[in-house]
């Protein structure tokens, strides 16, 4: 009896394993998918999420859905909710920074810095929140005049500092429960940036690229995607929480397979994936595709490399991920595996230039 009872309880274990699915992130910036029905999806559906808004009701129903969903509270510290007109970033000539319409707050200020980290560190307090997450954190001032006007008492050198110092504040104030955007690679740069706070945060994000530039734009910004915001950046994370930002053409399911294949190359259980609309006025939409729900399983190694196995390769617990990062199509064997919807695929199945395809077992 005992050893029936250890075999169903086993065959269940591994039935349960392999259903695992690509860890997803999304964001809540609309107070349309603060209802119930939209908080319970997210809990069914996300392992990490950005939220805009401080509502422990809605924080505590999330994590009854889901108890491992990571919540992040999503701030940009240059933009405070409060007008404290004595800490804005000014010109030489005393006039405020405006973006966008808002006031720029100055980060290089000692007593905006405590005033803040404190105000954090109380938010965290409830504990429904998992962390905090700085927007816009730069090394390099991007916030200037409407002519391209400096701020007051600029200095590259006292810029990054002050940033540094801004952030340590408020890593200290929250117990290091604080992430931000440390790397972002433009393609064809092999400048990452923000290489400071690649080491002072635990969490980090990394963009590729943003809404001024989609991932598929071209071939070449493929390449780059793949070889250095995947294969370096997010594979070199050393061990700390990394989410990456993928803008592209949500209407292609060809740009969105290459973008999620690739990353399933290097996901571990601290990285998380996020897909971003390239349409105008789409950037923040919370948004789903079929192909997430993908019973992929857990990853069995890193992954491979395989001229017949489509370049790049890695296996998990329910299937197969393929990537061709090359520009020109390629074969590969795909003997005891089916399209990741259940459907059949070709045996020998030809990838186009640039694709990746999630399978699962037959």
């Amino acid at each position: 009896m005992k050893r029936v009872l250890f075999l169903i309880l086993f065959f269940f274990a591994l039935s349960s394993h392999a259903q695992a699915k690509p860890n997803i992130l999304c964001q809540i910036q609309d107070l349309s998918d603060t209802t119930d029905i939209r908080l319970a999806e997210i809990g069914q559906r996300y392992s990490h999420c950005l939220t805009a808004y401080a509502d422990p009701a809605m924080q505590t129903k999330l994590k009854a859905e889901n108890p491992t969903l990571l919540v992040d509270f999503f701030l940009n510290p240059h933009f405070y909710w409060a007008d404290r007109p004595e800490w804005y970033l000014k010109l030489a000539d005393g006039s405020p920074v405006m973006y966008e319409g808002q006031h720029v707050y100055d980060l290089r200020i000692p007593e905006f810095q405590d005033f803040y980290a404190a105000e954090i560190a109380g938010l965290l307090t409830s504990g429904l929140m998992d962390r905090v997450f700085l927007d816009t954190m730069e090394e390099k001032v991007i916030f200037t005049g409407p002519l391209g006007e400096m701020p007051v008492d600029y200095s590259p050198n006292a810029w990054a500092y002050a940033q540094y110092q801004f952030f340590d504040k408020v890593n200290v104030a929250t117990g290091g429960k604080v992430c931000t955007n440390s790397s972002s690679r433009v393609p064809g740069s092999l400048d990452s940036g923000n290489h400071g706070f690649r080491y002072f945060s635990t969490c980090q994000s990394i963009e590729a690229y943003s809404k001024f530039m989609a991932y598929d734009t071209s071939e070449w910004t493929k390449y780059w995607y793949l070889e250095q915001t995947i294969l370096t950046d997010v594979a070199n994370a050393n061990g700390k929480d990394m989410f990456i930002e993928v803008t592209g053409d949500a209407t292609n399911i060809e740009s969105r397979l290459f973008a999620l294949s690739s990353f399933l190359l290097v996901q571990e259980d601290n990285t998380h994936f996020y897909f971003r609309d390239s349409a105008p006025g789409n950037e923040t939409n919370l948004l789903w595709y079929p192909e997430q729900d993908a019973p992929i399983g857990d990853p069995v190694g890193v992954y491979g490399t395989d001229w017949t196995q489509g370049n790049y390769f890695r296996i998990f617990t329910g299937g197969k991920v393929f990537v061709n990062g090359l520009n020109f199509p390629i074969t590969v064997d795909t003997t005891g595996y089916k399209n990741w919807d259940g459907t059949p695929v070709a045996n020998p199945m030809t990838m186009p230039p640039f694709s990746g395809r999630i399978l699962i077992h037959e």
